[in-house]
């Protein structure tokens, strides 16, 4: 399968070094604004620099994109359209318009559309969801050193949104009511469901130290993220577009999502 990963920061970065060592796939470019970052990583992992995506539009079967949150519903459009599989970083865009758009645009061509919430390929959270029948309460620590973390967008859809993701995945029953606070780089939200189950979810990008806790009923689950998920999310994401299998996160779970993630941060907004 041809690839290339749009984006060279971290996560681009991360990506293309995994993609470049599957022996099935076929790492065409990498690709840029900043041309001497692009050639660094190709360089790097051995494959084309760009520095327009525009230009890989026959090239490739299917694309990362780890750009800035706010261009992924731009530039996922133009792959969508040209027919190329999409896995796009979180949030999948800013806006609740731009993730409809993407979401129907990919089901119209009959294409994967796949959201990096890795988390949900986290062994543990598996585990979870396998042993808890009733998650009435759940309560999340998700704390980061602020030098790891993108500051593009608030600590709700840097941060909290991959436990907004995991817990949606988990609930059983929609969301009644959603409370924030906080300000941008610390924020707590209170999720209600109709079935009366309730998440309290922390998020610090300027914490002392890197934690994950999750407390799910009476039993404490601790997920310390050393595992490598994102070799299982881009596996996941080329066995989907090759065997024409839906994503275990696509776009309307993204959009789910960030549809609570955007609530919470305005909430917090306001309250400023």
């Amino acid at each position: 399968m041809r690839m290339a990963v749009i984006g060279c920061g971290q996560m681009g970065t991360l990506h293309a070094k995994k993609l470049a060592a599957m022996p099935d796939i076929d790492l065409v470019a990498v690709c840029d604004t900043n041309e001497v970052r692009s050639e660094r990583l190709a360089d790097e992992v051995g494959c084309d620099a760009e520095v327009d995506y525009m230009n890989l539009g026959g090239e490739i079967d299917a694309v990362v994109v780890a750009t800035n949150p706010g261009s992924h519903g731009e530039i996922c459009d133009g792959f969508l359209r040209n027919h190329i599989h999409v896995l796009v970083e979180k949030p999948i865009a800013m806006s609740e318009s731009d993730a409809k758009h993407m979401t129907g645009l990919a089901e119209d061509n009959r294409l994967v559309l796949q959201v990096g919430h890795i988390e949900r390929f986290n062994p543990i959270f598996r585990r979870i969801v396998e042993i808890i029948e009733f998650p009435f309460q759940i309560e999340v620590h998700r704390h980061s050193r602020v030098e790891f973390r993108q500051q593009e967008v608030d600590v709700v859809l840097d941060l909290m949104i991959h436990d907004i993701d995991m817990v949606l995945s988990i609930a059983r029953t929609d969301v009644s009511n959603i409370t924030g606070s906080g300000n941008r780089d610390t924020a707590i939200a209170e999720l209600k469901f109709i079935d009366g189950s309730v998440a309290v979810l922390h998020a610090n990008r300027k914490a002392a130290t890197r934690t994950r806790t999750w407390c799910v009923n009476d039993e404490k689950h601790y997920l310390m993220t050393e595992e490598d998920y994102l070799t299982e999310e881009l596996r996941h994401f080329i066995e989907c577009v090759s065997d024409g299998k839906q994503p275990r996160v696509g776009g309307k779970e993204g959009s789910a999502a960030l549809k609570v993630a955007l609530e919470i941060s305005r909430q917090i907004r306001e309250a400023e």
